[in-house]
């Protein structure tokens, strides 16, 4: 019998570039309940909404010091999915001007959910889907809800 001879082993290859970095953002870092522990500051925002109130993600990212981090609070409560937690997600909804509010949860199971949830604590709707911030708004002091915008820039000088 004639014997097989093995080719001699292969050094390690190295990572392809930015290998370590999409390892290290691939599944981010969980916390108990399964909360993303680098969107906390979104949560701990979340968590003070009271029950039979709404706020808008614009204004939790202006509350959690990022005030034109709308979209990144959008992410914190996506990355909520699936998880059991103790943020109340359906609370933050997208704003719709004329200080009103809306869910925008682009699929109609979560977005019926989200209505549901918000319905059974006592929030209404309009015909349209709206919320009247005015009168189910939150604001951290206590009072009328309002809007919360971020500084604008000074108009540059030609």
């Amino acid at each position: 019998m004639k014997r097989l001879e093995l080719p001699p082993p292969r050094p390690p290859a190295r990572p392809a570039p930015g290998a370590a970095r999409r390892a290290a953002t691939a599944r981010p870092a969980r916390g108990q309940g399964g909360v993303v522990l680098k969107y906390e500051r979104f949560y701990r925002v979340v968590r003070r909404i009271p029950r039979g109130r709404v706020a808008t993600y614009g204004q939790v990212a202006a509350l959690a010091g990022l005030p034109r981090g709308a979209r990144l609070a959008g992410y914190a409560l996506s990355a909520l999915r699936n998880t059991r937690n103790d943020v109340p997600w359906q609370r933050v909804l997208g704003a719709r001007g004329a200080g009103r509010a809306g869910v925008s949860l682009k699929d109609p199971v979560g977005a019926a959910v989200q209505r549901d949830l918000l319905e059974r604590e006592g929030v209404a709707f309009d015909a349209r889907g709206r919320i009247d911030l005015a009168r189910s708004g939150w604001s951290p002091k206590g009072g009328r809800a309002a809007p919360v915008r971020a500084p604008r820039r000074p108009a540059a000088r030609r």
